[in-house]
Formats: C-alpha cells, structure tokens, sequence
C-alpha cells in the first residue's frame, strides 16, 4: 500500500472510530519477553489503536498484555491474540509509530475483562 493511500486509511480509521480514548496511562506488553511495545491510543472490544516506537511487521501477529489502569482499584489486565491491521510512522518523528491491531483471539476470561472495562471506560464494543 503507498503512503497515500495509507494515509487515507488512517483517517478513515479515525473518522470511524468509536473507541475510547487513552493517554499514555494503558501499556501494551508482550506477552511472551514480557517487554512493553507501547501505549494505547484507543480502545474497543475489536481492536486498538497502538502507539510505539518500533516498527511491527503488517500483518503480523503476536500475543500481548493490556494492563487498563484504575484510580482507585486493581488494574484491569487482558490477554489478547492481536493481528497488526495497518501501520504508520508519525511525522516529526521517525522513532514513533502507530499501529492499528485488530483483536483476533480472547480467553472467555480476558473477554469478560475487556467488557467489564467497556463499560467501566465507556469502550464501544460494536
């Protein structure tokens, strides 16, 4: 896909959205070497918007964390199967990025997790 097209993308992608939306509060970590890859931009039940300063192979797939913080109570942890749906470098600055990854694989656990956070977040989960 070229640059314009890519660009097109992304903010189709945004126009669309009905996610909910992070600071820099919600880390995204491998599961398996357990280092963090980044920070959530947005969130639904379908996927999420990744900010990160490496690059991810499209279409790529790979197990991760989502650790969604709470003020006042335990954090909400999520286990995911994700798939990287498309990804762009920001401009400015060439060490960042950010990556649509789409949800592809929930325990039943991780799922009730993720609604419990919907509704606590306001996250769409259409």
């Amino acid at each position: 896909m070229n640059g314009a097209a890519l660009a097109e993308n992304v903010e189709t992608y945004k126009r669309q959205s009905r996610r909910a939306h992070f600071g820099a509060l919600a880390k995204v970590y491998d599961y398996t070497s357990k280092s963090e890859i980044g920070y959530l931009g947005d969130i639904s039940t379908r996927g999420f918007m990744l900010f990160t300063n490496r690059e991810l192979p499209d279409g790529g797939r790979r197990l991760v964390v989502i650790r969604l913080p709470r003020p006042s109570k335990d954090d909400i942890v999520v286990h995911a199967g994700i798939r990287i749906s498309w990804q762009q470098q920001e401009e400015g600055d060439p060490r960042q990025y950010c990556a649509g990854c789409k949800i592809i694989a929930l325990s039943p656990k991780d799922r009730l997790e993720l609604l419990k956070a919907a509704k606590e977040f306001g996250i769409s989960t259409s």
